[in-house]
């Protein structure tokens, strides 16, 4: 499961792309 957050991560900063921050990816990870 873990890697499978990894690669949301990942399609949101590409989706998002300036507006994904470093503060947003830590949101995430906490999850």
């Amino acid at each position: 499961f873990r890697l499978l957050g990894d690669n949301l991560i990942i399609a949101l900063a590409a989706a998002l792309g300036k507006d994904f921050t470093i503060e947003a990816q830590a949101a995430w990870q906490k999850l």
